[in-house]
């Protein structure tokens, strides 16, 4: 039989050893004294087995290995100045008949540990009249009520005994009134130390049993699951609820658009066409009743029986959600409207502007001859130049870059031909387009350094240039 045996000796580790560590040398000590391998030894195996299980079953949870480690010396050796070793109850081999009824059976062991433990609480408080009858452990067969008021009280559990065992010093033998005082105090710090560690110790101990405990393991499961039974029953019952509700709500607006349609139609009948204004104002009324009684969300397309129902629909996130989306995309189809628009208004200015260049274009200008100088040639010949100057505002392009000069003749008249005005005034263009047009107008024109005067293509320039002889000053 293997009673108080370390449990770090017992499964080959250490203190320090990690879960990991524990948990392989579970296996390991599992799989060499499993009963099943050693047939040899059979009741030997089958006590080590249930050791190892058990000090892998305390190693492996934090809280109780805390404790353990602690408590460890008192484990191992037993009670110190105690009547009572509580400490071998941590242990399965205090019940070798297992989890059963019989006399070391688990129930029976400590059905009567419990009913000892009542009895010294009693024996302390029997001359005051404080006599308590506390919960029994029971039998396999204990009801899951009693078995929670046991585990209520003895988890909570106050010792109401005096500890004089645990006094340090004699009062007896104090020499002076003095000392005998010192003597009490120090007696007392140790009750009070000795009472803590044993109710600390029977706590312990009961919910080192509650975890073990077959009939409240069956009985929590047991309740769990009546648990989710009931969530799943409830949810049922919510579900066809809501589609009660649902069916009563479609139902009521039907029977209410019946009454209407029914009622529109018998004051039809009974009125006549001569009084339409007055049914009118009938079936307004009515729909301002039926707006009473059922309120409707447009945007989300609900309704609901009261102003308090939409209140908190409108106060609502899905709701406001819901606005912000519809402010959005209106937003965005004006604003691709207003971009078409103007796209369309800038095609059509700019087709109208071309046009009327081209008009510009096919209308002939005539310039004003602004100079007349006579030259004459190495053979004698006279001949008349003219130099053309055209407005700047009315410039344009002529048909032909050359045209043939005139006879010679005494006097030329100036002769300006009036130029017709065009039907519609060009539209205004913006500024940026006005200097760029004004920029390539200035590119085009071409200048004589000598008389200054200006030409719009390189033909009439040279033509000048041969013809006055000022191309000598180049």
């Amino acid at each position: 039989m293997v009673s108080k045996t370390d449990y770090y000796e017992l499964l080959g580790v250490n203190e320090s050893s990690t879960n990991d560590e524990i948990k392989s040398a579970f296996r390991k000590q599992a799989l060499i004294w499993h009963p099943d391998k050693n047939a040899d030894r059979l009741e030997e195996a089958h006590e080590k087995f249930k050791a190892i299980h058990e000090a892998y079953s305390v190693l492996s949870d934090p809280h109780e290995k805390a404790w353990y480690d602690s408590h460890k010396s008192e484990i191992l050796t037993g009670s110190k100045g105690e009547d009572m070793d509580l400490w071998s109850y941590f242990s399965p081999t205090v019940f070798p008949g297992g989890f059963t009824d019989s006399p070391d059976g688990f129930y029976t062991v400590y059905d009567e540990l419990f009913e000892t433990l009542n009895k010294k609480e009693n024996a302390d408080v029997k001359e005051k009249g404080k006599i308590v009858t506390r919960p029994r452990f029971g039998k396999s067969e204990n009801t899951f009520d009693n078995l929670k008021l046991f585990y209520n009280y003895w988890g909570n559990f106050t010792t109401n005994r005096t500890f004089s065992w645990a006094d340090a010093y004699n009062p007896s033998e104090a020499p002076n009134r003095k000392v005998r005082r010192l003597i009490e105090v120090e007696n007392t710090k140790e009750r009070n130390k000795q009472r803590k560690a044993y109710n600390d110790v029977i706590i312990t101990l009961v919910d080192y049993i509650k975890k073990r405990d077959p009939r409240w393991i069956k009985f929590t499961e047991e309740a769990r699951l009546e648990k989710i039974k009931k969530e799943e029953q409830d949810e049922i019952i919510r579900k066809a609820e809501e589609q009660k509700q649902k069916e009563y709500r479609e139902e009521y607006r039907k029977q209410q658009a019946e009454r209407y349609a029914k009622e529109y139609k018998e004051k039809m009948m009974k009125k006549g066409e001569n009084e339409s204004n007055d049914e009118e104002e009938e079936i307004k009324h009515s729909d301002e009743e039926s707006d009473e009684e059922l309120l409707w969300c447009d945007i989300c397309r609900k309704s609901f029986v009261n102003q308090g129902q939409l209140n908190n629909h409108n106060n609502s996130k899905k709701h406001k959600q819901a606005v912000q989306k519809l402010v959005k995309e209106k937003y965005l189809q004006k604003k691709k409207q207003n971009n078409k628009t103007q796209q369309e208004e800038e095609q059509k200015k700019n087709k109208k502007t071309q046009q009327e260049e081209e008009k510009k274009k096919n209308t002939k200008k005539v310039s004003e001859p602004v100079n007349l100088q006579e030259s004459e040639d190495s053979d004698g010949n006279d001949k008349h130049l003219l130099n053309f100057v055209k407005s700047k505002k009315n410039r344009q392009r002529e048909d032909s870059d050359e045209f043939e000069l005139p006879e010679p003749i005494k006097k030329l008249e100036p002769k300006v031909e009036k130029q017709e005005k065009p039907i519609e005034e060009e539209k205004k263009i913006g500024k940026a387009k006005q200097k760029r047009e004004k920029k390539k107008a200035q590119a085009n024109i071409l200048t004589c350094r000598v008389c200054k005067s200006e030409f719009d293509t390189k033909n009439k320039l040279f033509t000048h240039l041969k013809e006055s002889g000022h191309e000598k000053a180049f």
